[in-house]
């Protein structure tokens, strides 16, 4: 006997997948105003291969979105400068697409950003009765930098004589009134460098009450 035939019609969606690698970045420690490069792989692993429309990326950065030698593959290259501020920095680049139901991937990234300048010590601390300390301030890495701009708070009075132009100073601070005048918690010398000022160096101050 002859058999119904049953045909069933089955629809739906394939959801999109796609592998970002690495998905994120990180730049590790930098210098101010570092050139910065990184590249991500973007590639469609399921459903509708990915076609990127618009590339959003902070300030600084530069990207660059080129096919790779598979359908739904594409190589993100990342150029850039890192923040003159030091300190972590972080952010994300964000690559619009035109594949339904995930409009967008995110890659977020991060860095260090180390300061221009250190300090040898890198704390300032009056002993009871000491009115004057001193440290070596160096520049960092091999760069050559204009002589920095020292400020200093209340009760304080400092001065920078070169030791080698461009690359180490010494670094004289007074405590101008011992008996009268209490240094904050939080007292430090500034520095900062030529042209821009951005502030590259903070040097703690403690003062040793006497017991």
């Amino acid at each position: 006997t002859d058999r119904p035939m049953v045909l069933l019609e089955v629809t739906g969606v394939v959801e999109a997948r796609f592998d970002v690698l690495p998905a994120a970045v990180s730049f590790g420690k930098v210098r101010p105003d570092a050139p910065l490069a990184a590249k991500v792989s973007l590639r469609t692993l399921a459903g509708p291969p990915m076609q990127p429309k618009i590339v959003l990326a902070p300030a600084g950065m530069n990207t660059v979105v080129t096919p790779a030698d598979a359908p739904g593959a594409f190589m993100l290259s990342i150029t850039g400068k890192a923040p003159k501020t030091p300190g972590v920095h972080t952010g994300e680049i964000v690559v619009e697409t035109e594949v339904g139901d995930l409009p967008e991937l995110r890659v977020p990234f991060t860095m260090r950003v180390e300061s221009a300048l250190r300090a040898s010590p890198s704390v300032l601390t009056f002993a009871p009765g000491q009115r004057g300390v001193a440290a070596v301030i160096e520049a960092s890495g091999s760069v050559v930098l204009a002589t920095p701009t020292v400020s200093v708070g209340k009760g304080l009075r400092a001065s920078l004589d070169d030791l080698t132009p461009g690359r180490r100073w010494l670094l004289t601070v007074v405590h101008a009134d011992l008996g009268g005048t209490a240094l904050p918690p939080d007292a430090a010398i500034c520095m900062s460098v030529p042209p821009d000022g951005d502030a590259v160096l903070e040097v703690p101050v403690r003062v040793i009450a006497e017991r």
